[in-house]
């Protein structure tokens, strides 16, 4: 399931920040073609044939979370 939510999160991220130069948003949109995309890739890496791993789509159909850029460094 971590592994999930992590390869969904990075694809979001990078069709939202797709250079260092773009603008980050405020909010990270992880949408259910991230977490599709992201179960055939755990699948595939782990060998899995299917997989009961299904995550609900939200009345917006979409997944937020406030993400907070580190401009420390």
């Amino acid at each position: 399931l971590k592994a999930l939510c992590q390869k969904a999160a990075y694809s979001a991220l990078r069709r939202q920040v797709p250079s260092l130069e773009a603008p980050i948003p405020d909010d990270l949109q992880v949408s259910q073609a991230d977490f599709d995309a992201a179960l055939k890739q755990v699948s595939c890496d782990h060998g899995l044939v299917s997989s009961p791993l299904s995550p609900q789509r939200s009345s917006t159909g979409v997944w937020r979370t406030s993400w907070t850029p580190d401009h420390s460094g």
